[in-house]
């Protein structure tokens, strides 16, 4: 009985030897967001991008978070949440959720208060120079363009810089509180500098602040249900491809099936009934419909082949001396008997050179026998010439001088009548 009992006692113990370190195996591999404000994402490992975090969010290792300007946020790494961290604004990090070292930060600041941790084990903030940590103390650490600053807020932090094989010194360098040091890299520690009060009493204030939001947070976890990162992580990639459809929806032009192209159907065939409304109202009411602009419209031979017929049947019939056109028209149309209305542009002006030049143009000979007076105008020499023809008729076969001043006349005179050869006016 006895053997019994001790057995039954020893199999407890070790059961719950199992489950406590499955627990805290389960604590030590994750982070929940207690509080942010601002802009605050996480990347999971799983996924592809960044998206918004949430209050109760729990992180595991590979994740990253980060913050934007003017905004912070803080985790927990124990159930109970006195292990706390709070990230500055413009501050990134990557949870490493090894047995002492939990991030590594790349840029920012990262206050850390830390005060229940398993005894041997301590808490470690890798930078790209240093690995800060503690046992139990606040400290900040902050990367900086020169390398690592570290300071001890409270307690005793301590520090570990990188060797120049890029390896981390076993060599702990421990802080007092109060004080800061710098870290570059490949380098020791630089020597011990006093942290401002002011600065120091800031960050004491903020860890009374950061503990309360961890005491609400425990609060909430009890009321809400345990968070679940498959669905979490499928409910954000439904969001993407949502977003991702609604914007390619709103950019690209609407297909054959779109209400756009329904209305222009729509619109189509409206038109189209009018138009056969408005024909067949036009027949019924005697009119015949309008014809195409290409039965309006006879083409060149038609028109030429017409107006063959109209020549040859007598319809249209040339002009004639006296009618509107005169002896010119009439000149061109018995030339050009085949319907043209007009000679040639080059007949037509010879014709009104050679008329000018009959009319107007006097022949040298005679204007050479007939001197004009000095200032007498045409007219008046043309007048002469008449009054010199009709002396002509009164005194021929008179006298020799009768006969000189007829044979004048004559000459003169015929500047009245048409010249040798001329067309009469």
């Amino acid at each position: 009985m006895k053997k019994y009992i001790t057995s039954t006692v020893m199999l407890v113990f070790l059961c719950l030897v199992v489950f406590l370190s499955k627990a805290y195996a389960q604590q030590a591999q994750q982070a929940e967001v207690t509080h942010y404000s601002g802009t605050v994402e996480v990347l999971f490992k799983e996924a592809d991008d960044f998206t918004g975090v949430q209050e109760g969010v729990m992180l595991e290792a590979g994740d990253t978070i980060k913050t934007g300007d003017s905004s912070s946020a803080e985790l927990s790494f124990n159930d109970d949440n006195s292990n706390l961290v709070r990230l500055e604004e413009d501050t990134e990090v990557s949870l490493s959720l090894s047995v002492d070292e939990k991030l590594e930060m790349t840029t920012g600041e990262v206050f850390s208060t830390i005060s229940n941790l398993p005894s041997g084990s301590a808490f470690e903030i890798r930078t790209p120079t240093a690995v800060s940590g503690a046992r139990g103390t606040d400290w900040v650490t902050k990367v900086t363009e020169e390398g690592t600053d570290v300071e001890a807020i409270d307690s005793q932090p301590y520090v570990r810089h990188f060797e120049s094989d890029g390896t981390v010194s076993k060599e702990r360098t421990v802080m007092a509180p109060g004080q800061m040091t710098t870290v570059h890299k490949f380098e020791k520690p630089s020597q011990f500098r006093p942290i401002a009060q002011a600065r120091r009493q800031e960050y004491q204030a903020l860890k009374q602040e950061v503990h309360k939001h961890g005491g609400e947070a425990i609060q909430k976890r009890q009321e809400r249900p345990a968070f679940d990162r498959k669905n979490f992580l499928d409910q954000v990639q439904k969001q993407r491809q949502s977003s991702s459809q609604g914007r390619s929806e709103g950019n690209k032009p609407e297909g054959p099936g779109s209400n756009e192209d329904t209305r222009m159907q729509e619109r189509k065939s409206s038109l189209d009934s009018q138009t056969n409304s408005a024909r067949d109202n036009d027949s019924e009411g005697g009119r015949k419909p309008l014809m195409s602009l290409e039965g309006q419209r006879p083409s060149f031979e038609q028109k030429k082949e017409s107006q063959n017929q109209r020549s040859s049947s007598g319809l249209e019939r040339p002009l004639v001396s006296g009618e509107a056109g005169g002896h010119r028209e009439s000149q061109g149309r018995d030339r050009f008997p085949e319907g043209k209305n007009r000679m040639p542009k080059g007949e037509r002006m010879r014709e009104q050179n050679q008329g000018h030049e009959t009319n107007n143009a006097e022949p040298k000979a005679r204007r050479d026998n007939v001197p004009a007076s000095k200032g007498q105008p045409p007219s008046s020499r043309q007048g002469a010439g008449m009054q010199g023809q009709g002396t002509s008729s009164n005194t021929q076969g008179k006298t020799p001088s009768g006969k000189g001043s007829a044979q004048s006349g004559g000459k003169g005179g015929s500047r009245g009548g048409a010249p040798r050869g001329g067309r009469p006016r």
